[in-house]
């Protein structure tokens, strides 16, 4: 920089560039912080079961039999997400709510006998989207 103004901007430039990284570097943190938070949860409850199971001589069948269960119970809680747990869905209106449900669920109640045979007589077109 060789004019005072070319300084000034220069200047300017690396304190932004300074408080923009620090930014990154304190939200990198709090998120690492956080995720760090929720295995110590995690962890501190599996520590727990094990402690449990090892005082109360469980044998090891049964000890993989619970470890295999809550695995795959973990695993589909997380893939499983209920109608209720989504707030914007709330804010949708009526007509397209109904919509949405109707194309969730329409093909699990029509694995049933009843309402797959219910969907297909077409007695009433709308007569699925009103269950």
């Amino acid at each position: 920089p060789d004019t005072t103004f070319e300084r000034i901007y220069a200047a300017c430039v690396a304190v932004i560039s300074l408080m923009l990284l620090g930014f990154l570097l304190g939200s990198v943190v709090t998120g690492m912080t956080r995720l760090q938070t929720l295995l110590k949860v995690q962890r501190e409850q599996e520590e727990q079961l094990r402690d449990y199971l090892c005082r109360h001589k469980v044998s090891w069948p049964l000890r993989n039999r619970i470890w295999i269960f809550l695995r795959k119970h973990t695993k589909s809680e997380k893939k499983h997400v209920l109608e209720a747990n989504v707030e914007v869905i709330k804010k949708l209106p009526k007509a397209v709510l109904c919509e949405l449900r109707a194309e969730v669920f329409i093909p699990i109640l029509t694995v049933h006998p009843f309402f797959g045979t219910y969907a297909v007589s077409m007695a009433d077109k709308y007569a699925m989207h009103t269950l």
